[in-house]
């Protein structure tokens, strides 16, 4: 039986000193892993609230960008309806006078049918 003891004697004494180290050293650690979950939540939370501000901005980006999206394209639409109306005024117009250069031409040659030729 002493070989036994001698061969297990090391062994358990250093059981025992690893549970010894291990009772010593496991209240600082329990609490160190405390503060440390503790430290990590609050952090977590910072980044939470950091999260959804940054979400709010971009919802309020979003929507201003697409009112501005719209109040360009409406600009655009008029300033087109603008233009084609302008278009159509200058149409109207041209043939209006053309017309009228027309009736001056005729005007001048009372007798268009008649042309002599004088030598």
């Amino acid at each position: 039986m002493v070989q036994i003891d001698t061969f297990f004697y090391p062994l358990l004494s250093d059981t025992v000193h690893f549970l010894v180290q291990e009772h010593n050293t496991y209240h600082h650690t329990l609490e160190a892993l405390e503060i440390e979950i503790k430290r990590t939540k609050l952090k977590l939370e910072e980044l939470i609230s950091v999260y959804k501000d940054a979400l709010m901005i971009q919802e309020e980006t979003n929507s201003e960008l697409q009112r501005h999206e719209e109040l360009v394209y409406a600009h655009r639409k008029r300033r087109e309806l603008e233009i084609t109306n302008l278009r159509r005024l200058f149409e109207s117009k041209r043939n209006r006078v053309s017309a009228q250069k027309a009736l001056l031409v005729s005007a001048q040659q009372p007798y268009p049918e008649l042309k002599f030729k004088i030598s």
